[in-house]
């Protein structure tokens, strides 16, 4: 089995964000399938919140109901659903506890959709056969992001599914390994995207399912390279240490040190 470093919760890959145009010229993104300048007007907008190199003011953010319905569209059965919606029902418990004891300026709801949605591509590795296909397990962030484009979400939630594998997979990490990824850096940009990275190593959805303590997860990335623990190191020292004690969805066992 392939894999870039572990991911306790997910895995990876995308394609790159939307560049900004330097040189004084304004910067472009695409959203909804529309170019729109950065200088256009837009009645309505929520937040105007910068996302994933891209601005993405405006933008409408699924709530818990309508993504638990994405989800049951895409499993391929009731056991499959409960593995991964359960996975990112926990995602989101321990992100929204580092949200109020640590990091009240980032945007909650656009963090709780990323963590809902983060897995969502592990529906399409599943074979006639109900078997996972635990060899292409890399590619489940870049599955779920083609689900997310061809449901008509903006990159900016798309993200969430491609950029939170491990502590990040580089170019480097593509070619290197011989991944089954297109050759880019898929690395978590923004606070949101960043927390939910962070928040997804604390939970595993291996049978049983466990929580893992951050050290326990930085010992085992630490085989791909002390680049990956000082990665992770710098997400523990920006959102803290959570308390995995605490209720969360039926997750599995406690957490291990």
């Amino acid at each position: 089995m392939r894999a870039a470093f572990h991911d306790t919760g997910a895995t990876a890959g995308a394609l790159p964000p939307f560049p900004g145009l330097g040189g004084g010229q304004r910067r472009i993104l695409r959203f909804f399938g529309r170019l729109v300048p950065r200088s256009a007007p837009r009645p309505g907008n929520r937040t105007g919140t910068p996302i994933g190199g891209c601005y993405a003011p405006g933008m409408r953010i699924p709530g818990p109901g309508e993504i638990r319905a994405l989800h049951e569209k895409y499993a391929p059965t009731a056991e499959a659903f409960a593995l991964v919606h359960t996975h990112c029902e926990i995602v989101w418990s321990i992100a929204e506890q580092l949200i109020s004891a640590s990091r009240p300026d980032v945007d909650a709801e656009l963090v709780r959709a990323g963590c809902l949605l983060h897995d969502i591509g592990v529906y399409r590795l599943y074979g006639d056969d109900g078997r996972l296909d635990h060899g292409n397990y890399i590619r489940h962030g870049l599955l779920g992001q083609e689900i997310l484009e061809e449901e008509g979400f903006p990159e900016a939630l798309c993200r969430f599914c491609s950029h939170h594998t491990g502590v990040g997979v580089t170019t480097d990490d593509v070619l290197r390994q011989g991944l089954p990824l297109p050759p880019a850096d898929y690395l978590a940009e923004t606070a949101e995207e960043r927390l939910v990275m962070y928040a997804d190593k604390f939970h595993s959805k291996s049978r049983p399912s466990a929580f893992l303590s951050p050290d326990a997860y930085a010992a085992q990335v630490r085989r791909f390279g002390e680049d990956k623990v000082t990665a992770f190191q710098a997400l523990r020292a920006e959102f803290g240490d959570p308390d995995l004690t605490r209720p969360v969805p039926d997750g599995g066992v406690s957490a291990r040190a």
